[in-house]
């Protein structure tokens, strides 16, 4: 029978390199902690912390404004659609009351001159 158990030194050899492994993981910790400590050691944390509100206020007002100007930005194009829609539908109302106005002009035109009475200041409302 083939004895198919590891070796010693294979054991050893896997030991050693977890290790290893362990070690540099450590290291590489280390080093994301250390990256992610205050930068600015010659601050006290109020300070710090004063700065870092600033930092928010100014993130939030250059917040603002970019939703401010997008919002004023769509609101000009729709603005514009909504104007060219509505001109497209004026010009459909206003060529048959045109017409209308017109007809009426004409007939009292045609008073006018049966009455020989002026109807031209009349209101059409």
């Amino acid at each position: 029978m083939v004895n198919k158990s590891p070796s010693v030194l294979s054991v050893l050899n896997n030991i050693k390199d977890d290790t290893v492994n362990k070690k540099k993981n450590q290291k590489y910790l280390l080093q994301y902690l250390k990256s992610h400590t205050q930068t600015n050691k010659h601050q006290t944390p109020i300070e710090q912390q004063y700065y870092r509100s600033h930092l928010n206020l100014i993130t939030i007002l250059i917040s603002l404004f970019l939703l401010i100007s997008i919002t004023i930005g769509v609101y000009h194009i729709f603005r514009y659609f909504i104007l060219k829609n509505m001109s497209k539908k004026s010009k459909q109302i206003i060529l048959p009351t045109t017409n209308i106005i017109n007809e009426k002009l004409t007939l009292l035109k045609s008073l006018n001159r049966k009455n020989k009475t002026n109807y031209t200041n009349v209101n059409f409302s």
